[in-house]
């Protein structure tokens, strides 16, 4: 019997499947005509390297992000691509515009975490910079969760197992009771499944394709079919059992 549902914060609950490095590709090109994807993805990787440093507990989403893209920027300047006289605006404007996005996707989602919220318990395990918690009263949503696994935090990342293992410990339960829910098949699904939590893949835009998918139990493409998707699994099981 499932008893809880655990979940990937970054790609998934922010941006409903939508992985971060193709987040800053589709704003960064609206805004700024002189990059290319490839830069862009350089400079998506640049920024994560540096980031965890530079984030602090206390900050929010806002702030980690103008962090983040400000990253990003300073790649494109050292790399001759931008001008740093330009910079500045593009910061705030790539900054606003993705945090518009995170906000309004996040009040759908608040819907769909509070009607779970009556069956199940939920989590979420997130590789994040150690201000999750700070990010999630920020967005009115942490009060929903029962356990919240920042990888800085218990310096264990995605995707080593362990990580899971810390959540489902967390909510005192049995990783057959638990299912996890993220959208990139690498971090989230393979190693969930290797400790034996069922997985519900939210196949978005992500950073690659996997080149095979049996560790996903379901597939889903917007969290909106979430409940769809548990209904159809319960059923599964009901049948597998006659």
């Amino acid at each position: 019997m499932i008893k809880a549902l655990i979940f990937d914060f970054g790609g998934t609950l922010d941006t409903d499947g939508v992985h971060w490095s193709e987040k800053f590709k589709e704003v960064i090109l609206y805004y700024v005509k002189s990059v290319t994807p490839e830069h862009i993805n350089k400079a998506y990787l640049y920024s994560e390297n540096l980031l965890v440093d530079l984030v602090k507990q206390n900050d929010s989403l806002k702030t980690t992000l103008n962090r983040q893209i400000a990253l990003q920027m300073q790649y494109f300047i050292e790399n001759n691509i931008l001008n740093e006289k330009e910079s500045d605006k593009l910061i705030m404007n790539i900054s606003n515009n993705c945090y518009t996005d995170v906000l309004n996707n996040v009040k759908i989602i608040n819907d769909i975490l509070k009607k779970l919220k009556r069956d199940f318990k939920l989590a979420i395990v997130s590789n994040f910079y150690g201000n999750l918690k700070s990010v999630l009263k920020e967005l009115s949503i942490h009060h929903l969760f029962n356990s919240i696994i920042d990888s800085t935090v218990v310096n264990v990342r995605k995707p080593n197992p362990e990580i899971f293992k810390i959540a489902v410990n967390s909510l005192e339960l049995n990783s057959n009771e638990c299912i996890i829910i993220g959208d990139s098949y690498d971090r989230d699904i393979i190693p969930a499944k290797l400790i034996g939590c069922k997985t519900i893949w939210l196949k978005g835009r992500s950073w690659n394709e996997p080149k095979e998918i049996s560790s996903a139990d379901f597939i889903i493409k917007s969290l909106s079919e979430l409940r769809g998707a548990l209904k159809q699994m319960v059923l599964e099981n009901l049948v597998n059992k006659n």
